[in-house]
């Protein structure tokens, strides 16, 4: 059985591994494939034993097939995602949340929201990526208009099944009036 070269070493912890990727990114910038950080955390020993790397790609392979099951609303006709993740705030571990097991009127709201939602996240991808691409980049928020920086939206509002019935409802009703108000 073949001795990785950072086998004798011990495994660096991943704020170590961020820390050092941070000082990389500063000498390598500004344009760093996936493999070059593959190859960089590697060099460095930062991945775990064979072992736990392959339970870690199991892990993270289930979460993309649940992430490629999807539900089509019969009155949009919007593909959304059928399982919606979350971590069980008192264990840690990961859930899913079935859309189709929600109530038909709250799945309805959940798709309307999420389609308003979509389209914001759409626009904003544009410009990050246009900006990045060395195109204009327009302002997201314009100068002196403080009400926007209120209209955050915590994931815990996006989230279903982590609470009760009437807390769900209360995030919703505080999601449409923070929503609500970015004059949309």
């Amino acid at each position: 059985m073949a001795v990785s070269p950072s086998s004798s070493r011990s495994t660096p912890t991943p704020a170590e591994i961020v820390a050092g990727l941070s000082a990389f990114c500063d000498h390598a910038g500004p344009k760093i494939s996936t493999e070059t950080i593959v190859r960089w955390i590697e060099k460095r020993g930062g991945y775990p034993s064979q072992a736990e790397l392959a339970k870690l790609a199991k892990k993270m392979l289930a979460r993309r097939y649940a992430r490629m099951v999807m539900y089509t609303d019969p009155e949009t006709g919007l593909k959304v995602k059928r399982l919606w993740s979350f971590r069980d705030r008192l264990t840690g571990e990961r859930y899913y949340q079935d859309l189709l097991k929600l109530p038909e009127e709250r799945r309805r709201l959940f798709v309307q929201r999420y389609l308003r939602f979509l389209d914001q996240m759409k626009s904003v991808r544009q410009a990050l990526a246009d900006y990045f691409a060395g195109q204009e980049f327009f302002e997201f928020f314009v100068e002196g208009d403080e009400s926007n920086g209120d209209a955050r939206l915590d994931s815990a509002s996006l989230t279903v099944g982590r609470l009760g019935q009437a807390e769900n409802l209360a995030l919703e009703e505080r999601f449409v009036l923070t929503s609500g108000s970015s004059g949309s």
